[in-house]
């Protein structure tokens, strides 16, 4: 366990895989102090054998890479509601019949990590996989095709009915 010291502020306790993690978010630097639990000493977190992996080089020290933060989830209970597998699964159906739903089901697709109640071997839970985004859009395309080719159905049958009820009003006027 180490504890990290940061413009004064102390952080920790934390695993190395913690540190780790922010270093790679670009919350600590390797220029920040760092103290092994039950050691007295503070140490620049760049001089702790563990963490050597993220000074490449002397024109990049100090600038560790950043990496977008992910939320990792455990309990399939505590994902918000659009972000659940089932929920747009259900919306992405009922959207055939529901622009709306089918809609905001897409746009979570899009900008959200779809999380599934499958974990992985750290028990975090699992995403979906970047092909979902394709197959979401293909699909999205079908529904819109079929949309289209519906429209068209009804604009061609009722288009006589409408100049028929036009030619019978303008008739009796």
């Amino acid at each position: 366990m180490f504890y990290v010291s940061k413009n004064g502020k102390t952080i920790g306790p934390c695993t190395a895989d913690e540190v780790h993690n922010l270093l790679l978010y670009g919350s600590i630097s390797i220029k920040d102090l760092i103290q092994h639990e039950g050691e007295a000493d503070w140490v620049p977190v760049m001089s702790v054998p563990e963490f050597q992996s993220h000074i490449k080089d002397a024109d990049t020290a100090g600038k560790p890479s950043i990496r977008r933060r992910m939320v990792r989830l455990r309990d399939y209970d505590r994902v918000p509601h659009p972000q659940r597998g089932g929920t747009i699964i259900a919306g992405l159906i009922v959207g055939i019949f529901n622009p709306l739903r089918l809609w905001t089901s897409a746009v979570s697709v899009y900008s959200h990590k779809i999380y599934r109640r499958a974990k992985d071997a750290h028990g975090f839970l699992k995403t979906w996989p970047g092909w979902t985004d394709t197959a979401v859009t293909i699909y999205l395309i079908g529904i819109l095709t079929l949309w289209s080719v519906a429209a068209y159905w009804v604009i061609a049958k009722t288009t006589p009915i409408i100049q028929e009820i036009i030619q019978t009003t303008r008739d009796t006027l």
